[in-house]
């Protein structure tokens, strides 16, 4: 009961501030798009996270790049459906609903929430990152190889001719 009771004070304070629901780094990213959910979004400028947060009954739609009523049908995102993560490990999961644009997160059992890829990018469930669609094996994309045991990570591999290892 308390662990629910603190979770619960812990969402309310979040909501009073205006931040993302978690820590967002610029480091290292380029100006422009660098993260979003059903919560709002977060842009980097000058190195620094600009945060854009819906208001209570909203969410953010990727399409639109606005927040808007929370309701069935209004976004390509189901935000406002959660996902039974009963059984699964804790961890972010493609979301085939939406030809893996965006991900969910479950934690100790429970949902968390869903988020958003940066446009021209899909979730790469392995890697636990998003990433170009020829890099990521299908129901996602259409790599056919096998990662290198050396990939970490870190971000969406570069644009360029890899070895592919198998």
């Amino acid at each position: 009961m308390e662990k629910f009771l603190l979770l619960v004070l812990v969402q309310f304070a979040a909501a009073l501030v205006d931040e993302a629901p978690h820590y967002v780094s610029c480091d290292g990213f380029p100006e422009g798009f660098k993260e979003a959910g059903c919560w709002g979004k977060v842009v980097c400028v000058n190195h620094q996270p600009v945060v854009t947060r819906c208001h209570e009954g909203m969410m953010y739609d990727y399409d639109t790049d606005k927040c808007i009523p929370l309701s069935p049908g209004a976004s390509t995102t189901a935000c406002n459906s959660p996902v039974d993560c009963t059984g699964l490990h804790d961890g972010r999961y493609a979301d085939h609903s939406d030809a893996c644009r965006s991900y969910f997160i479950c934690y100790l059992g429970s949902f968390y929430g869903r988020m958003y890829c940066p446009r021209n990018t899909y979730f790469n469930e392995p890697l636990q990152i998003c990433d170009f669609y020829g890099h990521i094996q299908s129901p996602c994309g259409s790599f056919t190889g096998v990662y290198p045991n050396d990939i970490t990570p870190a971000g969406p591999w570069a644009e360029v001719t890899a070895t592919v290892v198998g």
